[in-house]
This record gives structure tokens, C-alpha cells and sequence, in this order.
């Protein structure tokens, strides 16, 4: 008997169907999601919850969150604290109570009366117990090293080394709209157990600094700038942030988002604000700043509010600080983008143990490291165009990270071997370097040659920091101590 092409294609996605159940997979077919659920620090953070995400079809009824520890059969219900509605879906928001309290958790979302969705993670950590988190930048182009670094990150999880990751930047290639996030981020990192993908986000909070291209802004500004929609302010919930009103400079101002963008006609200096922030999980503070052209680092008040959120943090033993353009960079390319080193005498003077940035697609430890702008050019650089700040550099010398771990200055990670383009140049010394070795392989290491994530054991004497390729090589290990 020939059947009809109607036939044969009902038949075709019955054995799919069918194929899928089979493997196991978890996503239900008739599923409610545009994007499936996912953990965030989220706008309660400061008042004890994490938050779980999802985008739902175009003004979808809310679903109904519940949660509990790990062992216990009492669900609690969660709260929708946030509401976003955009051209194609609906993104929610529900903030989930956990506490500080290091404990295992699940979570499940319900939709018509059925459990849509199931998840778990860990709460953060108090203040006096261990955890490890991971940095990675310039990975969201989709391909097969972001998605090889991808599961490596899973296998960290598994044993016990994960319990926060954190992006440095260009989160998503190219200009950072909603359908590169659906084509080349969410399946990669959220993705089915059935998928290509790894179901990580849905078990582990992610937190994300602001890159170049996360803002549509591919290269030289005037001529190589594309249509943001800007969605990394829809997707990601963060704490409030601490930086309002933002200083805009002159050189670089904000472009406004591409026709159809929830953000249209908004005060973008407003939205932009929300990428600068912080958070504690257990006995560390992070820092999470927009490094982008537009903002004004040098700006008095600005640097102000930075200055005093890190005075705040007496109570934590560890400070990070995390954006995208590198303060120091080892490598040829970008090397004028170094800008950020004008905050670098306030991570020493507030104790700053590692700053993280991305931006170069390569792996590079610098430090510990202090500089010291040059007073002329730090004067000319407040509203002015971004260029490197001229400046003197000085390594600590008798740091190794094996026989002598305690640091006197900042360390400088670029954890920029996301995935995307990769870099694996040669390195080269910055020239404002005192003293100035032979060369700097004893006090600094770049490495493109894999894809690889920055992992980072914390504990109340000592922070161990090893630098994993996607295929599990150890590219470096070394330990910090006491400043």
C-alpha cells in the first residue's frame, strides 16, 4: 500500500516523537516555553532567593513556581517578581527563597495543572563555607569548541567544582539579539539532554558581564555597528545595580535599539545601568561592570560608587571583580583597548584579589601586578576617547603560585577562550612593564590553543585557580593567599 505525503509525514514525526521519549528526554513536547527555565542570581538576590527564568509565548499566562530542599516533600511557592512582554515572547521571572544556606534545592514549574518543567541547584554559599565558581568569556557563536567548553563545564559541575558560573563578556555573537540568543546561546548552554546542548543553566546560576558586541557595537564604532535589541537587559536578572545615573561619555554614546526592541524610545542611560552591580556568595564579593566605550570610568562619582561598594565588603576574605576589556593585555591584538587600567590603583587600595575581563580570545594570567597611570594622561582620558592609559606596570617578583602563593597586588585573568575565534598569539610584555624581563613567562601565560574555562575553588585560607582546556588538559594551576 503507497501512502500519501500527508501520511508519511505524520508518520515521520510520530517516530520522532516516539525517538525522543525514548532517549529520555525531558522537555515536554507540548511545552510552554519559548526558552526553557533557567537560574539567575535575580533581582531578589539581596533578600536571600535566587531566581528561576523563563520566556513563554506572546503574553503566555504566568505558570506556577514551587521549590524545595533536597529530601524533603514540603513544596513552597515562588513568587513571580517580574513581568517582561516583548515582540515575540514573554519573559518571567520567579524568585526562588533558598537562603544562603549552601543547600541542595529543586524546583519545578507548572503549567495547566501539570509539572512543565523540573530543575535543581545549589543555594550560595554562607559565609564560611567553600564553593567554586567559573569565568568564560567570547564563547556565543554556537560552534563546536563553546559547545565542547560546554560540557566540560558539566563534567566540573558533576564533581562538586562548579556552583556559579560567570560570563566576561560578548555573551552572544553578533549584536546581541533575541534570535542569536535562540540559535546560538540557550541550546548551547541549556539545552535538552536529547539537544546538542548541556542542561546546565537550568542547575546553575550564570551571571554575565556586558561585552562590546552584547550592545551591537562589532568594532569601530562609527562604521561597524549593528542593530542591538538589546536583550541581554530582558534575559539576564541581575541585583540592582549600584551605579545610577551612569556617566555617558561624549566619545561614545549608546545607539538606540533596532525597531521592535522592548527598550525602544527608553532612556537607554537608565537600562544601561543594570550591568553594573554586585553580590556576595559566600566569603567573596564580586564586582560586575560595564567596561564598554560609553562609560566614564574616570568620572569622579562614578569611581565614588565603585569605591564605596568595595569599603562595604569588610566582611568578605576574597573581592573579584569581573567586565570585558582587559586592563592588561598580552596580546597584539586589542592592545589599544586598554582602558580599564584606569581603575587599576583601586583594586590595590581596596584589595582586590583577581580581576577578570574577556574581550581577547585567549587565555592570559598577568600579575600580581600594580600600576600607576600617568597623571597627564589620566587627566586627558576623563571624557575623552578610550585608548590604552599610559602608565607604570610592576610585577610581583618572588610570586610563583606554588612555593610562594601569598599575592601583594592584583591578579589579572583574561578568560576570553569562550570559543569563538580563537587567538593563540605569542606573547608580548607591556611596554610600560618595570622591571622588564627577558621575557614574561614566570610571571605571565597565554594560551588560544583550546577553548578553556577559568575555574576557581574558593575557601577561607585560599583561593586555588587552575585554568581547564575543553578536552580537560590543565593549562595552569596556581594558588593565591592572603594580601
Amino acid at each position: 500500500m503507497r501512502l500519501s505525503p500527508r501520511r508519511l509525514a505524520a508518520l515521520f514525526a510520530f517516530a520522532c516523537a516516539w525517538f525522543v521519549l525514548a532517549l529520555g528526554g525531558t522537555a515536554d513536547l507540548q511545552t510552554p516555553f519559548v526558552t526553557q527555565p533557567y537560574l539567575q542570581l535575580g533581582s531578589r538576590f539581596a533578600d536571600g532567593s535566587l531566581s528561576v527564568v523563563w520566556h513563554a509565548p506572546r503574553q503566555a499566562p504566568p505558570a506556577v513556581v514551587e521549590w524545595r530542599y533536597a529530601s524533603t516533600d514540603a513544596w513552597a511557592g515562588a513568587a513571580i517578581v517580574d513581568r517582561l512582554d516583548m515582540s515575540d515572547r514573554t519573559v518571567f521571572e520567579a524568585a526562588l527563597a533558598v537562603g544562603r544556606t549552601g543547600r541542595a534545592f529543586e524546583y519545578r514549574v507548572r503549567s495547566g495543572g501539570a509539572a512543565a518543567f523540573t530543575g535543581r541547584g545549589t543555594a550560595p554559599a554562607p559565609a564560611d563555607a567553600s564553593f567554586g565558581f567559573a569565568v568564560i568569556g567570547d564563547g556565543g557563536d554556537g560552534g563546536p569548541e563553546q559547545r565542547a567548553l560546554a560540557a566540560r563545564l558539566m563534567t566540573e559541575r558533576a564533581a562538586g567544582n562548579v556552583q556559579l558560573v560567570i560570563l566576561a563578556g560578548d555573551l552572544v555573537y553578533d549584536c546581541g539579539q533575541r534570535e542569536e540568543y535562540d540559535e546560538r546561546f540557550f541550546p548551547v548552554y541549556n539545552g535538552d539532554a536529547v539537544a546538542t546542548g548541556v542542561p546546565l543553566m537550568r542547575d546553575v546560576p550564570f551571571a554575565g558581564a556586558v561585552g562590546n558586541h552584547d550592545v551591537g557595537d562589532k568594532g569601530f564604532w562609527l562604521f561597524d555597528r549593528c542593530a542591538p535589541d538589546y536583550s541581554y537587559f530582558a534575559f539576564w536578572k541581575h541585583p540592582a545595580g549600584f551605579a545610577a545615573p551612569l556617566p555617558i561619555t561624549r566619545a561614545s554614546p549608546p545607539h538606540q535599539p533596532r525597531k521592535g526592541s522592548v527598550f525602544a524610545g527608553s532612556a537607554m542611560t537608565r537600562v544601561l545601568t543594570r550591568a553594573t552591580f554586585s553580590f556576595d556568595w559566600g566569603g567573596a564579593h564580586f564586582v560586575v561592570l560595564d567596561s564598554n566605550k560609553y562609560v566614564d570610568w574616570a568620572d569622579k562619582g562614578l569611581v565614588a560608587r565603585l569605591e564605596q561598594d568595595l569599603s562595604r565588603a569588610t566582611a568578605a576574605r576574597w573581592r573579584f571583580v569581573v567586565f570585558h576589556h582587559p586592563p592588561f593585555n598580552l596580546s597584539g591584538r586589542h592592545e589599544e583597548q586598554q582602558w580599564m587600567r584606569v581603575l587599576a590603583p583601586v583594586f590595590e587600595r581596596y584589595r582586590v584579589s583577581v580581576v577578570f575581563a574577556g574581550h581577547v580570545h585567549n587565555f592570559q594570567w598577568f600579575g600580581p601586578a600594580t600600576f600607576a597611570p600617568d597623571a597627564e594622561a589620566r587627566a586627558r582620558f576623563a571624557g575623552g576617547p578610550r585608548r590604552r592609559l599610559p602608565g607604570v606596570a610592576t610585577l610581583q617578583q618572588d610570586y610563583d603560585g606554588a612555593g610562594n602563593t601569598r599575592a601583594t597586588a592584583p591578579v589579572y585573568i583574561v578568560s576570553g577562550a569562550g570559543g569563538h575565534g580563537l587567538k593563540d598569539q605569542a606573547m608580548q610584555c607591556p611596554e610600560d612593564l618595570v622591571p622588564r624581563p627577558a621575557d614574561c613567562t614566570r610571571r605571565a601565560v597565554v594560551d588560544g590553543s583550546t577553548a578553556s574555562a577559568t575555574i576557581v575553588s574558593v575557601a577561607p585560607d585560599a583561593l586555588r585557580i587552575r585554568q581547564v582546556g575543553a578536552d580537560g588538559r590543565s593549562i595552569l594551576t596556581r594558588t593565591l593567599t592572603g594580601r
